[in-house]
């Protein structure tokens, strides 16, 4: 199986990515969703930003 290898406790798999990662395009709707979240009661911005895979200093 290309890519995987054997150990003492199984199979295990590793992946590698190569290539430009690309900035992430967002909906209407998905920014919402994020900022209304970001808004509850006891919820922390940078939580909802980890979430979201938004780096929290943005």
């Amino acid at each position: 199986m290309p890519g995987a290898m054997h150990s003492a406790s199984g199979l295990d798999r590793i992946e590698v990515v190569t290539g430009v990662e690309r900035r992430r395009r967002w909906t209407l709707g998905e920014k919402l969703k994020a900022v209304e979240e970001s808004r509850l009661p006891g919820m922390s911005v940078s939580y909802v930003a980890r979430k979201y895979g938004i780096a929290p200093s943005l």
